[in-house]
């Protein structure tokens, strides 16, 4: 009897630790979607894509293009984050590297740049990716007041 109550008890214990564990990662794994803007608002102010040449996105980098649909300062910075799609949910790519916190003005038009992911976060296997960026857009410069817009962008490696 009490070989089959500490068998029990650890099934128990097992369950309750994975389910927690998994609620836990869910929970962390959803914060990006969460902050995403909304597309309709985003739309008012950039487009955020693949460039389309060839071997612009692989294993070890990928080049992408912001396109600043307004006549507003726009910054953004080298900072993003990598998500891979993991049996239809979205979990997050752990970095080993830290990022250099530095930004750029995203001018009208077309802002191209290229990611080194091989470098933040090493060769990337096959699958469904996105990169999730920022970008602070200047509403009122005399006021301070500006948005902050959080955006992705899916990609296939």
């Amino acid at each position: 009897m009490k070989k089959s109550a500490k068998i029990i008890v650890g099934a128990v214990l097992v369950t309750a630790i994975l389910g927690i564990t998994l609620y836990y990662r869910n929970t962390l794994n959803d914060i990006w979607s969460e902050r995403l803007t909304e597309e309709s608002e985003l739309a008012g102010y950039l487009d955020f894509y693949p460039a389309s040449a060839e071997g612009a996105v692989t294993a070890e980098k990928g080049t992408f293009i912001i396109n600043n649909k307004s006549d507003l300062t726009m910054r953004t910075g080298e900072f993003y984050a990598l998500q891979k799609r993991v049996l239809g949910k979205w979990s997050d790519v752990e970095p080993y590297l830290d990022f250099v916190m530095i930004a750029y003005d995203v001018p009208a038009g077309e802002y191209r740049f290229t990611v080194d992911w091989g470098k933040d976060y090493r060769k990337l296997s096959h699958g469904t990716y996105r990169l999730i960026k920022d970008c602070d857009v200047t509403l009122d410069e005399k006021y301070h007041k500006s948005l902050d817009l959080i955006f992705a962008c899916e990609f296939k490696i």
